[in-house]
Parts: C-alpha cells; structure tokens; sequence
C-alpha cells in the first residue's frame, strides 16, 4: 500500500474505534477512563427520535407529553405550616365530603389567561368534582370582555381604568391590578352563559376601596346606598343565587371599583386576575393593612402565579438574576399578606422565536428562566409546576402552531381557545390528583 493511503486508513481506523466506544453505555465508558461519554451517532439518534410521529389516541385530538426527567409537580412548602400545599389538598378533600363549605383560589397572570383562558376549562372541572358554581371575579370593564366565554360582559365607555401601569400612587391596587372610576351615569351589565355552573349569577358582590362618600347604585329596579368605610369592602348586592342577568347605574358616580363575584354560598371558587403585560412583580403594590382586611372578607386557600412570557422579549437572553431578586421581594410581601393560603408558581410555557436559520425553534431564555421560577418556589416554600415540561418540552410550541388540529397561534407564544382548554385540563388533573414530589423546605 503507499504511503498516500496511510492517512486513509489512519481516518478508518479512528472511525472504527469511536464507533465501538459509541456502542458502549455510557457508565461502561467512565469505567473504561472517559471523563466524558462519547456517542459519533448522537446526531443520528436525535433525528431518528424527532422524525418519529406522536403517539395519540384515535379519539384523542390532543398532543402526547412525553415523560420528562424532573417531576412536573414539586412540593416545597412545610406541611407543618398552615400555608402547606398539604393542607390546601386536605381543604378540598373536606369539601368534597361536606366537611367544608367553600374553597378558595386566585389564579395570577398575564395575557395567557386573558378572557378566562386556562382557568375556565380548570374551573369547570374542579367545580365539577367538589361542587359550587358561578364564574368568580369579573372587572368593570375588560378589553376582552366580547372574547370571554364565561360571562356576558358589556359596559359605558365613560369608565376610568386606573391601574398598576397607569396609577401606580394608588395606595392600595386591588389582587387584579385595576380599579375603577365611574364618571356620572356610568354602568355595567353583566349575563350568565348557557354552561354548566355558569347559567346563573349567584350572590352578586361588589368589591370596592374606601370612601369618604356612599355610593349610589340602581341594579336593575332597585336602589341601593354603600357606605366603603374599610381600606377593602364587599358588599353582597342580592342573596338570590339565580339571577341571570343584572346591570348596575352609577347616577352619581364612584371611584375605587374593583368589580363583582358571582360565587355560590357553597363549593369552589377560581377567581382569574388577569393582567396584560404583567410578570408578576407589580403585585407587591398591595398595601399590609387592606390585604389583612381582603382576606378577611374573601379568604383564599390557594394563590397561583403564572407568569413567562413578557419576560422573554428578548429570547436569547438568559440571565434572569435581576427578576429573581425584584420577584422574590413580591412573592415574600404576598406569602406574608396571605395567612392560612399556599401559594403555587406555574413556569412559563415554551416560546418559539425564528432562529438566522430561519426555523422556529424554543427561545434560549425559556429553561433559565424556569430554573429561576423554580430556585424560588424552593426558597419560599411554595409549590412548582413545570407547565414547559408538562406540555411537551423543548420545540412543543412550535408542533402546536404548526401541527393540526393547531393549539397555539402564529405569534409561537400564546394558545389558542383549543390550546389553553387543553392546558386546563392538564394542570386541574395535576390539582386533583394531588401527585406531586413532596420536598419539604
């Protein structure tokens, strides 16, 4: 042979030894002397694995998760303390037996959430299993108030929303980040749906801020006069519980208006406060003194924060220090604000941007900023739910945008009405299963 092909067989050679050593599993390797596992075929094997379709039921239009390699749900509180989610479960287990009367929670987020996405397909069903009806908290007014499916929701244009962004020297913003000034004449109407546990406006309650006027009200045929002498205030607006419509006049006008509940004497409640634009931080706006006096009125049992996406603006950013040390300020003040509630954190779902190659593909920014959610579920003790995980992992959001049946939009960032029902159901499954990694703090 001459000395030309040497280097050819050299090359062979090589080849033939790393091909054996990739055949090996990787322990075998580092027990051989490899400080770290090598696999020539590891490309190939990714390929093979991406290529292969989504296994799914025939009746099932929904995607497959696949098994992730954390737990989708951890438990970090202390059951010793009365903020655990262990009791939060043992409260819903006493309601389904009638050893309890109502359940509590508010669910935090941002345009992910907007018009009742998420949370009305996880109401639905936890109302479902341990009973109560009536769609919770709804604002005055609500740019999606025609997109919501829960409530019929119209209103007066002479309204004035006042709120984190706008308003921030307001002494105290109420837990869905607006309040209300009603010019002269202004009204608000709302209507039950044709849905289960939502056909009906039980116990209309007005929430609102402190006073130093009545506030004059006509609802429907009747006059009423409210005297808000609290930092927070409800005020029940009628004890039937099957009123089907209802529409408030301010002759006079009002300011601090937060909105109406509709909730049932009994059962669960899931009250959604939606904030466009949000990250979570603004909830330390909320005063001590009327959050004591809120959580008298209207104790929650449960708070959940679901936040993500306008934190990765920039997707190829990946340090999130700077949220961590401004969002756990936040979390500390609600955690100390919030006796007998525990606090769950949701992670941002996956986030696709378009990559110079020109392929949609998960933003960089999306599992740093989840490790970051997830440090400070651990050091607050609350509870964590890897929503990422949970819906498929890396390149999910990109499938559900351009899979069919289609579950997100075009902007790879938010789900559609197909998409967010989907979402529900996966984490009020988590909820009621109460199969969660117990890690206590």
């Amino acid at each position: 042979m001459s000395r030309n092909s040497e280097p050819l067989k050299i090359i062979g050679l090589s080849f033939i030894i790393l091909a054996v050593f990739s055949l090996i599993s990787p322990e075998l390797q580092v027990k051989l002397g490899l400080k770290k596992p090598f696999d020539l075929f590891s490309d190939f094997r990714k390929l093979t694995t991406e290529s292969k379709p989504v296994a799914s039921k025939k009746n099932d239009s929904l995607p497959a998760t696949k098994p992730a390699s954390i737990p989708h749900f951890v438990d970090f509180s202390s059951k010793e303390t009365d903020q655990s989610l262990e009791q939060f479960f043992k409260k819903l287990q006493a309601l389904k037996k009638g050893k309890r009367k109502k359940v509590r929670i508010g669910y935090f987020g941002d345009s992910m959430i907007e018009g009742d996405l998420i949370t009305q397909n996880i109401r639905q069903i936890l109302q479902s299993t341990y009973g109560g009806h009536g769609v919770g908290f709804v604002p005055i007014t609500s740019v999606v108030a025609g997109f919501r499916q829960t409530v019929q929701h119209t209103f007066s244009q002479n309204w004035i929303d006042q709120n984190f962004q706008n308003a921030k020297k307001i002494p105290f913003h109420f837990l869905s980040g607006h309040q209300f000034k009603a010019n002269e004449s202004a009204w608000v109407e709302y209507g039950a749906v044709k849905q289960k546990q939502l056909n009906t406006l039980p116990n209309p309650t007005l929430l609102c801020a402190k006073n130093e006027q009545a506030i004059l009200i006509q609802m429907n045929a009747e006059e009423l006069s409210l005297n808000p002498n609290k930092a927070f205030n409800a005020f029940r607006l009628s004890e039937n519980d099957k009123l089907n419509k209802i529409k408030l006049n301010f002759p006079q006008g009002a300011s601090g208006i937060y909105g109406i509940c509709f909730e049932s004497d009994s059962g669960l409640v899931l009250d959604n406060f939606s904030f466009r634009g949000s990250s979570g931080l603004e909830l330390n706006c909320m005063k001590s003194d009327a959050m004591a006096e809120l959580f008298n009125a209207r104790p929650y049992d449960l708070l959940i924060l679901h936040y993500g996406p306008n934190l990765l603006f920039k997707p190829l950013n990946t340090d999130f220090s700077y949220y961590k040390k401004q969002l756990k300020k936040t979390l500390t003040h609600l955690k100390k604000n919030s006796p007998g509630c525990a606090i769950l954190l949701i992670s941002s779902a996956d986030k696709s941007y378009r990559s110079k190659e020109g392929k949609w593909i998960t933003a960089p920014g999306v599992e740093p900023l989840i490790a970051v959610q997830k440090e400070l579920a651990e050091e607050l003790g609350f509870g964590f739910i890897n929503l990422y995980e949970l819906m498929g992992g890396n390149g999910t959001m990109t499938k559900w945008v351009e899979q069919k049946p289609v579950l997100a939009y075009k902007d790879y960032t938010h789900f559609n009405n197909s998409g967010a029902a989907y979402i529900g159901k996966l984490l009020a499954k988590k909820l009621q299963q109460n199969n969660h990694e117990q890690k206590p703090n």
